[in-house]
């Protein structure tokens, strides 16, 4: 190959080269930044995102969180629906201001769905409650369209947090799993007219070796108590349990992914209907290890997207849940 003819393929590579850098200026000059930014955005997986609003809707800045949900690509909001089963409250007066809720959040493509909570709700003389807010449920969606009822009802029952739990352990979980074997029938009853109808709950993820939740016998089989609650929610169809698996970091030892591992081991083995919803925490409890809080909101993503892309072909796998809406909208 001659001198001249290496003059002239560099002459025309560096031509060629120059032509695509001016392209490539031109089209970052005349290309809004939210579009060149959309079309990043489009090769990352998308996160299912729950998220929890406790306090009652009407004393809140409603409209602002809708919005800052909406911003944060949330999909479903667990929103507390105690302040509204009262009998001595107007029922029409709630059902029309939970149907306001529901429809602001439908032009958001945000999902609702029902909350109750409390450590001893679900002992024989307490669990009325939770039976009545299904009721409630039940008529406040016979009365609106398919298209503006509540999804579901989600349970957060910390019963190993009530004060009685430590004298006689295993009756305490024996209620507490027999409260969800009746409450599985009801819901499957319900569902047979309502299939789209959800039920969930949450339980911490140290059931598996943690001997403050010991081992028991229900039912005739002995198992731990992550055990008997997934057998229970794997025949409960479109429903989920959701761990709590506080950490705030997604990888390595002790992590989100770590604390969880077993759980997911053993539904991928031996439980192939059961959900499950990993639940991550964002207020202050003043333990950097468990919260989120006082981290950068850029930081909590970008672990969110790690977990996601980890479980995201897992066949239990279902979203991530955080703890709480407030908190995590107030996050930089």
């Amino acid at each position: 190959m001659t001198h001249t003819t290496i003059k002239k393929i560099l002459q025309s590579s560096i031509t060629y080269l120059s032509i695509f850098l001016i392209s490539l200026i031109i089209f970052n000059l005349i290309t809004p930044f939210n579009l060149r930014s959309n079309a990043l955005e489009t090769n990352k997986i998308k996160i299912p995102k729950y998220t929890y609003i406790w306090e009652n809707f009407n004393l809140i800045n409603i409209d602002q969180q809708l919005i800052g949900a909406a911003a944060n690509k949330i999909d479903i909001i667990y929103f507390n629906i105690e302040f509204f089963i009262n009998p001595s409250i107007n029922q029409t007066k709630s059902f029309l201001q939970i149907n306001s809720l529901i429809k602001k959040a439908k032009t958001y493509n945000i999902k609702l769905i029902g909350l109750m909570g409390n450590t001893d709700w679900y002992k024989i003389n307490k669990n009325k409650i939770i039976y009545r807010s299904l009721e409630f449920i039940k008529k406040y969606n016979n009365t609106f369209p398919i298209s503006e009822r509540i999804l579901g009802l989600h349970l957060n029952i910390e019963f190993y947090n009530d004060k009685l739990y430590s004298k006689s352990k295993n009756y305490e979980i024996g209620q507490y799993l027999s409260f969800f074997d009746d409450m599985g029938w009801e819901i499957r009853e319900y569902q047979k007219m309502n299939p789209e109808f959800r039920f969930s709950t949450t339980i911490p993820h140290w059931t598996e070796y943690n001997s403050y939740i010991p081992f028991t016998t229900h039912n005739g089989r002995y198992a731990s108590f992550f055990d008997h609650s997934a057998k229970i929610f794997n025949n409960i169809p479109n429903s989920h349990i959701e761990i709590m698996s506080y950490r705030s970091f997604a990888m390595g030892e002790d992590s989100i992914i770590d604390i969880t591992k077993s759980e997911f081991e053993k539904a991928a083995l031996s439980y192939p209907k059961l959900k499950l919803v990993l639940g991550v925490e964002t207020i202050n409890l003043n333990d950097k290890i468990v919260s989120f809080y006082g981290k950068q909101k850029n930081y909590l993503e970008s672990q969110l997207e790690i977990v996601n892309s980890k479980l995201i072909n897992h066949p239990n796998y279902k979203a991530i849940a955080i703890h709480q809406l407030k908190d995590y909208l107030i996050m930089k």
